[in-house]
C-alpha cells in the first residue's frame, strides 16, 4: 500500500482497518488505471474529489473537472495555489456577461471528422432514448460531415442546414466528399414529407431546445473557442467546467458535458502525434458520470490510458447506470472506493470487496469511511477499510483572480458576443453565389432543395 508521503502519490486517506492507522494514497502509474468512487449524497464523495484534485494542482498537473451541480468547482476554486491561478479556464455557461465560446464543429482535424461525428451521434441518442431512429442516424450523421468541411460553422449551423435553403446551398458548395455531398443533392432532395416528420422535425426541436437561449446559444454560437483542449493537456493547464443543471436544464447539461467529454477525448487522441513518454499525465474527473456515459465514454475508458488521460469518475447509485455502463466501468477500472451505498447497491460492491467485507458493511459505513480495492503498481490487491483525510484549510483564495483572468482571456463580453452573433446570421441568411451554385450542382443533375 502506497504510503501517502511517497513521492508521486495522490494522498487522500488513511486506513482503519484491524485498528491499524497509516495515511496512504494512489501512485500516479496506478492512475492511468483510472478510479471510480459510488456512494449517497453527503457521506464524502465530493470531498474526496476535493482531496485529489487538490494533490494534483500541488504537484504542478494538468486537471479538468466536469461538474454537473457547481459545488465542487467552487470548492476547487478556492485552493487553486497562487502560482497557478494563469493556469485555469473557467467553463461557465451561467456566467452570462462574459460567455465562453465552445464550438464543438470548429476546425476539426480530417483524421478526426468520423470520430467527432460519431461521438455527436452517440450524445443525441442516449437524448432521443426510445424515439432515436435509424433515419434520424442518417440524418445528423451526413449534416456533421457536411458542416465539418466548412468553416464558421456551429451547433446553430445544424438547424440552418436541415431548414434554411440557401445556407444548405452555401454548405454542399464546400463539401469535400462526393458520397457526403451525394447525399444532400440528391437523397434528400428526394425526400417526402413523411421523412421531414420522422428525421429532420426531431433534430430541428432537440437542437433548437438546445440553443433557444441566450445563455447557451451565446456559447455554443461563436465559431471562435479561444481555448484549445490539447493545449490544456499538453501544457499542464486546469479546466474547470460548470454544467449547472439547475442553470442550464438537465437536458442541456447533458448535452453540453457529453460534447466536451467527445472534445476531450478527441484532443486525448491526437497526442498519437507525441511519444507515449512525452506525454503529460492529464487527470479528468467527471462527477455524476452516468449523466454524459455514451457510447464514446466506453471507448475513452478502454483507450484513454495509453494517451495518458486519467479517469475519476463517481456517482451515487448503481440504478443510474445501464447494464452496460456498469460492464464497461467494472471491466476497465483499475481502483474503485466505495462509501456507504443503499441496499441493492451494496449487493453489487460486496461482489468486488467480497470475501473481506459484506453487504452489511458498505451499508452501515460511516460518513467519510470507505472500502477500497485499489491497483497497486498495476496489480489489484486485496481490498481494505479507510477514511478521507481532512481537506486541508484554504490558506489564501483566489477566486476572485482566477475568474477575472479567465474572462480575460477566454471570454467575451456579451454585447460583443451578440455582435457576432448577429453578424454570423445575416451571412448564413444571404443566398449562395452563382459560384456556389454551379459547384452544388457541377457534378449532379438535380440542384439541391
Amino acid at each position: 500500500m502506497p504510503h501517502a508521503k511517497e513521492q508521486n502519490v495522490s494522498a487522500f486517506g488513511i486506513t482503519n482497518y484491524h485498528n491499524n492507522f497509516v495515511p496512504f494514497g494512489i501512485r500516479r502509474e496506478d492512475r492511468r488505471r483510472h478510479l471510480y468512487i459510488v456512494g449517497k449524497s453527503g457521506v464524502g464523495k465530493s470531498k474526496l474529489l476535493e482531496l485529489l484534485v487538490n494533490h494534483d494542482l500541488q504537484a504542478g498537473h494538468g486537471v479538468a473537472v466536469l461538474d454537473p451541480h457547481g459545488d465542487l468547482v467552487d470548492a476547487i476554486l478556492r485552493f487553486v495555489p497562487p502560482e497557478r491561478v494563469n493556469d485555469v479556464i473557467v467553463f461557465d455557461p451561467a456566467d452570462t456577461g462574459f460567455p465562453i465560446a465552445f464550438n464543438p464543429l470548429e476546425k476539426v482535424d480530417p483524421a478526426y471528422k468520423m470520430q467527432l461525428t460519431i461521438g455527436i451521434l452517440d450524445i443525441f441518442k442516449k437524448l432521443f432514448g426510445t424515439n432515436w431512429s435509424d433515419r434520424l442516424e442518417h440524418v445528423l450523421r451526413y449534416t456533421i460531415l457536411a458542416l465539418l468541411d466548412s468553416p464558421d460553422t456551429t451547433v446553430i449551423s445544424i438547424l440552418k442546414m436541415l431548414s434554411d435553403k440557401n445556407y444548405r446551398q452555401k454548405i454542399v458548395a464546400r463539401i469535400e466528399d462526393n458520397v457526403v455531398k451525394s447525399f444532400w443533392v440528391s437523397e434528400f432532395a428526394a425526400w417526402s414529407e413523411k421523412f421531414d416528420a420522422d428525421a429532420i422535425t426531431p433534430l430541428l426541436n432537440k437542437v433548437g431546445q438546445f440553443v433557444a437561449t441566450n445563455m447557451m446559444r451565446n456559447v455554443v454560437g461563436q465559431p471562435l473557442t479561444r481555448f484549445s483542449i490539447r493545449d490544456i493537456m499538453d501544457n499542464r493547464k486546469i479546466l474547470l467546467m460548470k454544467v449547472s443543471k439547475g442553470l442550464l436544464g438537465e437536458e442541456n447539461s447533458q448535452l453540453m458535458g457529453a460534447m466536451i467529454i467527445t472534445k476531450i477525448y478527441q484532443a486525448a487522441m491526437s497526442r498519437a502525434d507525441t511519444p507515449e513518454e512525452q506525454r503529460p499525465d492529464f487527470y479528468f474527473y467527471v462527477d455524476e458520470f452516468q449523466n454524459f456515459a455514451t457510447d464514446t465514454f466506453y471507448e475513452i475508458m478502454s483507450e484513454a490510458r495509453k494517451y495518458h488521460l486519467n479517469l475519476t469518475i463517481a456517482h451515487q447509485y448503481m440504478g443510474q447506470l445501464s447494464q452496460k455502463i456498469r460492464q464497461t466501468v467494472f471491466g476497465n477500472i483499475g481502483s474503485m472506493i466505495s462509501f456507504r451505498v443503499g441496499a441493492e447497491d451494496a449487493s453489487v460492491m460486496a461482489e468486488e470487496f467480497s470475501p473481506i467485507f459484506k453487504e452489511r458493511d458498505i451499508i452501515n459505513l460511516g460518513v467519510r469511511e470507505f472500502y477500497i480495492k485499489m491497483s497497486v503498481n498495476g496489480e489489484i490487491r486485496e481490498p481494505f477499510s479507510g477514511r478521507t483525510l481532512d481537506v486541508p484549510a484554504v490558506t489564501q483564495d483566489n477566486t476572485a483572480r482566477i475568474i477575472e483572468q479567465s474572462r480575460r482571456k477566454y471570454c467575451r463580453p456579451k454585447a460583443e458576443v451578440e455582435e457576432v452573433l448577429q453578424k454570423w446570421d445575416e451571412a448564413a441568411a444571404k443566398p449562395p453565389s452563382k459560384e456556389e451554385l454551379a459547384m452544388v450542382e457541377e457534378k449532379f443533375e438535380e440542384p439541391i432543395i
